[in-house]
């Protein structure tokens, strides 16, 4: 990055969490999820006791072992005493996993623009909507860049690792058990740890002993929180746990359909997730539908784009590692959809959000040798900002916003009581209380 001047990389980085600040206080209360989701927040910052539960399983009723999303989500409630304290939080968390995979992009395309680099991850929607609200998912962008930069380190580029490999498996360790307290998919680290201890006891036997102390140790440092839990209740917090597994072994129908999806989230496309606060901006005015629409165009041509240029891409041994894991992610992805009871949203495997983005950066690159690459490049970017700010615009303080729950916020914050707020959801672990 010698060409780089620093202060517009760090200006451009705050105008881009800034933006996507903006869009999650306008959206973040279109759905009941995250409502859920800050009154557990509320609930840890007026609770006497320690919290001893994470989010909900909606389908079994149940919830996770935990404190850490009472804590990321409560702390700043008891910190700062203001109700936009939380999303700020979340939305940190978010852009600091976003920008550790484009600081490391840019290790490993030198090609790309930093700026490019940081605009794209920034922007994409994908990592927008399920990254600026407070929501459980929102913070496994931070452990799904953790995750994939430390398997292509170990994996794809183990003969120039920028870092000592401990310190990746402390990373993995520490991740693991932080996404087990916040999502259900904390069962996708289980492969890629077995996978990466094999390569580390085949490559490194005499450090392997070491390896398997720094990873534990990186377990126990984010266990604190759920050591409580385990303590106290046991077994029980397995109870109910079965409501969650149902066997549709015709869901692997799907595969080709999800593999479609997947690689799409490397795209513009703004209807992966169909949302009503998107239906806002499309119905608040002409520009508003006729930019949806020319989003919609752009995802196209992008989508075909990138799968056209994979034929032309330098065939290196990192771009087959990087194909061999997206579709290897595609199918342990199918393969929990069929063992779920749940429908396919394509946000459950946000874990995995950098493997699609990974291999259209080699797409991207590629296109970088023409002199109208690096100007086509950006077009999606310039387009998808445009939209992004019109649907934060739209919904501004609508009723989707923190403004629109702002009294009861301030009223339970002041009051000392969640439920001025809302009520919470039942669950089995209620009985507990």
């Amino acid at each position: 990055m010698k060409n780089t001047n620093a202060y517009v990389v760090v200006i451009l980085m705050i105008l881009f969490l800034l933006l996507r600040i903006f869009i999650g206080i306008q959206i973040n209360f279109s759905h009941v999820d995250y409502e859920q989701i800050y009154l557990i927040g509320l609930e840890y910052a007026f609770s006497e006791n320690w919290y001893y539960w994470g989010p909900d399983v909606v389908w079994s009723k149940t919830r996770l072992p935990g404190a850490m999303l009472g804590i990321l989500v409560g702390l700043p409630i008891q910190l700062f005493k203001h109700p936009y304290a939380p999303i700020i939080i979340s939305n940190i968390f978010s852009f600091t996993g976003l920008m550790l995979l484009a600081f490391y992009a840019k290790k490993r395309f030198p090609k790309l623009s930093i700026y490019f680099l940081i605009s794209l991850l920034s922007l994409l929607p994908y990592c927008v909507f399920n990254g600026v609200v407070i929501l459980n998912t929102s913070y496994l962008i931070f452990s799904g860049a953790i995750l994939f930069i430390s398997t292509m380190e170990l994996f794809s580029y183990r003969k120039e690792m920028i870092l000592n490999p401990l310190i990746y498996f402390f990373s993995v360790g520490f991740c693991f058990m932080f996404t087990y307290q916040l999502h259900l998919t904390w069962v996708m680290f289980l492969p890629f740890i077995l996978v990466l201890f094999y390569f580390e006891w085949i490559n490194q036997p005499n450090l392997f002993f070491k390896i398997c102390l720094i990873f534990l140790i990186g377990c126990v440092c984010s266990s604190l929180t759920v050591l409580p839990t385990f303590i106290k209740y046991g077994s029980e917090i397995m109870k109910g746990s079965g409501g969650n597994i149902k066997f549709e072994p015709f869901r692997i129908l799907g595969f080709f359909d999800f593999i479609i999806r997947f690689l799409g989230t490397a795209t513009i496309d703004v209807f992966s997730k169909p949302s009503k606060f998107i239906s806002i901006f499309s119905n608040s005015s002409l520009m508003g539908g006729i930019l949806l629409s020319l989003v919609k165009f752009v995802t196209v041509i992008q989508f075909i784009g990138i799968c056209i240029s994979f034929y032309f891409v330098k065939k290196t041994s990192e771009f087959k590692k990087t194909l061999l894991l997206f579709f290897l992610g595609s199918l342990m992805s199918i393969i929990l959809f069929m063992l779920s009871n749940k429908h396919l949203q394509i946000r459950t495997y946000i874990l995995l959000f950098p493997i699609p983005i990974w291999l259209s950066l080699y797409s991207y690159s590629y296109f970088t040798r023409f002199r109208w690459g690096k100007k086509l490049l950006v077009v999606p970017l310039v387009i998808i900002s445009i939209t992004l700010i019109g649907i934060g615009y739209s919904n501004f303080n609508n009723i989707y916003s923190f403004k629109s729950v702002e009294k009861k916020l301030n009223s339970s914050i002041e009051k000392k009581d969640p439920y001025q707020f809302a009520e919470r959801r039942k669950t089995i672990m209620d009985r507990f209380n």
